[in-house]
């Protein structure tokens, strides 16, 4: 069965809500404790799960101390904390980029190069640890698929490293564009670290999957407010392989465009919700030689990707149209490249693998550290995948 993951996070999101709502959904204890043992740090680390009630609901508690000495730290300090660590490479990939996107975001507010950005928050050791925690927990549930709901902005202003800020913060609006969010809420709702966890760790947002329930977290926040201050997150077992998904192609032709403009144009709409973006080139009226640029994407986030096509590009206007998506159904595997891990992602049609494709980000960062070229990690991968698979038997599905 295919594991699905979805974040409840109409209440708001911050990232010791986001730990502590994964421990309340299984994720064992020792796997926080391991992932900050494998931290670096001048100083020692301990954390605490508890429990409480947020409006009526018992909800689980996640607390950080620290002792030892740790000072403030620029991005690029948090960063090789990270790389650092003696953290698994899936954790690591998982961490990096939740802080990636946190940096970026800051870099964007203040208007300064990613290297100069001083994260105040995420330099503070708790905000470290929810980073870390939260990568770990996501990475023991394995889920083939994880999905975010609509989150809560929150209102009236906060105190931050600047002074008085509007609520939501800048970094945590800038991290949430493109995600559908919500009005209201008591105080400051959504923190810039729970909406990179969001960011980093969802592959879509929306509506619940399909799935059977196996368990649910309640992850409180530091407030007991009117609507419960938590964050909620299910686990379950998805629907059968094969299923058609709706979705939407949104396009637009371009023949004014830079070129230099078309990557970045791709990665915007990615970050907007698309599925998947390319570019086809087409020859328009008076022979004009042009690009066609398309994204796919569900319809919860079609309004967002419309929005940054239009922000993103020079065209005047984009078309759209409904689409059925065949998905194959989903598992993980993991292997031994150089002896550092790679995951390798495995599709199946009527039980059968259809095909394989070793993790980009992992098989990358394995050619970095060893020295080898992205194709010689990928045939690697690919060959140990052969050598652990058994062989099938009489009526097994055969790779």
């Amino acid at each position: 069965m295919t594991r699905y993951v979805y974040v409840d996070a109409t209440a708001g999101v911050a990232g010791d809500m986001m730990v502590a709502a994964l421990a309340g959904a299984g994720v064992p204890e020792e796997v926080f404790t391991a992932a900050l043992a494998a931290l670096p740090s001048p100083g020692s680390w301990s954390l605490a799960l508890g429990t409480t009630t947020r409006g009526g609901l018992r909800a689980t508690t996640f607390t950080v101390h620290a002792s030892g000495d740790h000072p403030e730290r620029r991005y690029p300090d948090v960063i090789a904390t990270i790389e650092a660590s003696a953290l698994s490479d899936r954790v690591k990939t998982r961490a990096l980029r939740a802080l990636t996107l946190l940096g970026e975001a800051e870099a964007r507010v203040h208007g300064v190069p990613l290297e100069d950005v001083h994260l105040h928050e995420v330099a503070a050791v708790d905000s470290i640890a929810d980073i870390v925690c939260a990568s770990a927990g996501f990475e023991h549930l394995a889920p083939a698929r994880v999905v975010g709901s609509p989150v809560r902005l929150g209102t009236g202003q906060t105190r931050g490293a600047h002074g008085v800020l509007p609520v939501p913060a800048p970094a945590t609006a800038e991290l949430l564009k493109g995600i559908p969010v919500l009005g209201g809420g008591e105080g400051e709702t959504a923190t810039p670290t729970g909406a990179a966890l969001l960011r980093a760790n969802c592959d879509a947002f929306g509506d619940p999957p399909d799935m059977v329930l196996r368990s649910i977290g309640y992850g409180a926040g530091s407030r007991d407010t009117e609507r419960p201050n938590v964050v909620r997150i299910f686990v379950g077992d998805g629907s059968q392989p094969g299923d058609t998904a709706p979705s939407v192609v949104v396009e637009a032709n371009l023949d004014d465009m830079s070129p230099e403009l078309a990557g970045p144009l791709i990665d915007e709409l990615l970050a907007a919700g698309a599925d998947d973006a390319w570019l086809t080139p087409v020859v328009m009226k008076k022979g004009r030689p042009a690009v066609t640029v398309s994204a796919l994407t569900d319809a919860a986030h079609e309004a967002a990707v419309i929005d940054a096509m239009f922000e993103h590009s020079t065209t005047f206007g984009v078309r759209s149209s409904r689409v059925a998506k065949h998905a194959l159904e989903r598992s993980w595997v993991e292997v031994a490249v150089a002896g550092r891990a790679v995951r390798i992602k495995l599709a199946y049609r009527n039980g059968r693998i259809a095909t394989a494709a070793p993790e980009y980000e992992d098989a990358v960062r394995v050619a970095r550290a060893a020295r080898m070229p992205l194709k010689d990690v990928y045939r690697a991968a690919l060959t140990a995948l052969q050598q652990d698979l058994p062989a099938p038997g009489p009526g097994s599905p055969a790779p």
